[in-house]
């Protein structure tokens, strides 16, 4: 079974009026990404952290980050606007 997941500010800020509200509120908080298999995942909302650990045969897409780190993952493309991006 093959998901497509996309995540806007909103959809991880509900409690925000807007979608700039939600985004100043995701601006300090992380996101970690674990053990996916062949899956799409889209993050479309400014993160302080992005995660990734033990995916396999995935596309990853950040919009936007501080920092995305890689680690322990096989055959995974990542597009992401960030400013450091570390892979162990």
């Amino acid at each position: 079974y093959k998901q497509t997941v996309i995540r806007a500010p909103l959809d991880l800020a509900p409690n925000a009026a807007s979608q700039d509200q939600a985004a100043e509120l995701l601006l300090d908080r992380s996101m970690r990404i674990q053990h996916c298999h062949d899956c799409y995942i889209y993050i479309a909302s400014p993160l302080r952290k992005v995660l990734i650990t033990g995916c396999n045969h995935c596309t990853l897409f950040v919009a936007g980050a501080v920092l995305v780190t890689v680690d322990n993952c096989e055959r995974l493309k990542v597009i992401a606007g960030c400013r450091r991006l570390r892979v162990a």
